[in-house]
């Protein structure tokens, strides 16, 4: 499916610049390729010529149409830019610029990722993670969320292919566009009544489903999603119905990550980890299990010339 074509839920009333469109548009960028694109809008591979960098640049499609949806999709632009600019956090994808260009269309320039996502990785590993890395990759997921909801944001999106992870191993949240403000002194989201659903199958929590309990939801929705996407991870199956925990399906793994995903995927959110440090802290006591397992003995080490 793409942005422009018939099966395009906007159709003719959302209209997606071609590369040498958005060149025109943003004449200090250089673009090249496009990353990825949707319904809504696309993410083009750029090169900013004073300062030298590659950048990824989101755009989002010529608004043309004034519905309520409409505006709701602006406005929900408009808020990932404004908060993603203000995070400073090594896990989180930086924002550079953000703008509307002459012709209508929004745009949002972020840190480009030389690499592949989630959902990608997992693939080139034919289908499930090995522990050591899903946990190596959870735990920085971890630590972004940990910042992003000490700063009253909630994802609402956490899933696969909203984390980049780049050549080095470093990983990037990403793809704020769902995000929520939530009263840390109450624990509830502050926002606007909303008339959709927000969020993608599986990774949603059960109240997010809920219309009656959609406006309540908190931080903990976030956790939910972290415990499908470590389940998908180390088995390469969605933990759906009544599923086997992860050890059931791999006998290699630590039956406590069976602990973690059980605790993160609550239905009822108050049974629940109370935040991604909780989780990380698990995480990290297995990680230290492993190194010790694997740590090489003084003598060992001397012959192999550590």
């Amino acid at each position: 499916m793409t942005a422009n074509g018939p099966d395009s839920p906007r159709g003719a009333r959302w209209k997606l610049p071609t590369a040498e469109e958005l060149y025109r548009m943003l004449p200090q960028y250089q673009i090249s390729d496009i990353i990825g694109h949707g319904g809504m809008g696309a993410v083009f591979k750029g090169r900013q010529f004073k300062l030298k960098r590659d950048v990824a640049i989101k755009i989002l499609c010529e608004h043309a149409g004034q519905s309520e949806e409409d505006a709701m999709i602006v406005s929900r632009f408009k808020q990932e830019a404004w908060t993603m600019a203000k995070f400073d956090h090594p896990s989180i994808v930086s924002v550079f610029d953000f703008g509307e260009t002459d012709d209508g269309h929004f745009y949002l320039v972020m840190e480009y990722v030389n690499g592949t996502d989630i959902h990608e990785y997992i693939e080139l590993y034919g289908g499930m993670l090995p522990q050591e890395v899903a946990l190596a990759v959870m735990a920085q997921v971890l630590d972004a969320l940990a910042y992003a909801h000490g700063h009253g944001i909630v994802h609402r999106d956490i899933k696969p292919a909203n984390i980049l992870i780049n050549l080095e191993g470093r990983v990037k949240v990403t793809d704020f566009g769902l995000l929520k403000r939530f009263d840390q002194s109450e624990s509830t989201v502050v926002a606007e009544t909303e008339r959709y659903t927000m969020g993608t199958p599986y990774f949603m929590a059960p109240e997010l489903l809920n219309t009656k309990e959609k406006e309540l939801v908190d931080h903990r929705v976030d956790l939910y999603a972290v415990g499908v996407m470590l389940y998908k991870m180390l088995t390469g199956d969605m933990p759906q119905g009544c599923f086997k925990m992860p050890s059931e399906l791999n006998a290699d793994l630590d039956p406590r990550v069976d602990d973690i995903v059980d605790k993160a995927m609550q239905a009822n959110p108050d049974h629940r980890y109370d935040s991604a440090a909780m989780i990380r802290a698990d995480l990290d006591q297995i990680e230290e299990q492993l190194i010790a397992k694997f740590k090489p003995a003084k003598d060992s080490a001397r012959l192999v010339g550590l």
